[in-house]
């Protein structure tokens, strides 16, 4: 079986969150049913992780407000590229996304551990 580079990125980033004491989920779903890269769960809190290779900016903003409404209390958006980065800020900056009860962090993959810390 072939892994793809979104599963290898997966499987090299599951250790940061176990290291800090949450249960990891490749491909773990929200109370909505949605989906997520990896599902991280600690004290009855949900922390979506989603990890942006290839997918455009418009894709990973869809993603975080489906996580939204999926019950995550905190999402993690990771990209490989700094311009997909860049662009999604962009978005969630320009959609005003309200986030009363969701905190969101979007950061590149190499700086993941830190990044979860940050959004706990």
């Amino acid at each position: 079986m072939k892994i793809t580079r979104l599963f290898s990125a997966e499987y090299r980033i599951l250790n940061a969150p176990q290291q800090q004491g949450y249960t990891a989920t490749i491909e773990g779903s929200g109370t909505n049913g949605k989906q997520v890269d990896i599902s991280l769960e600690k004290g009855g809190k949900q922390v979506a992780v989603e990890i942006s290779v290839t997918t455009r900016a418009q894709h990973e903003f869809e993603n975080i407000r489906s996580d939204i409404n999926g019950g995550y209390t905190n999402i993690v958006c990771l990209f490989v590229s700094p311009t997909a980065l860049e662009a999604v800020e962009e978005l969630l900056a320009a959609q005003a996304i309200t986030m009363v009860h969701t905190r969101v962090c979007c950061g590149l993959v190499k700086d993941y551990a830190s990044l979860l810390r940050k959004c706990n």
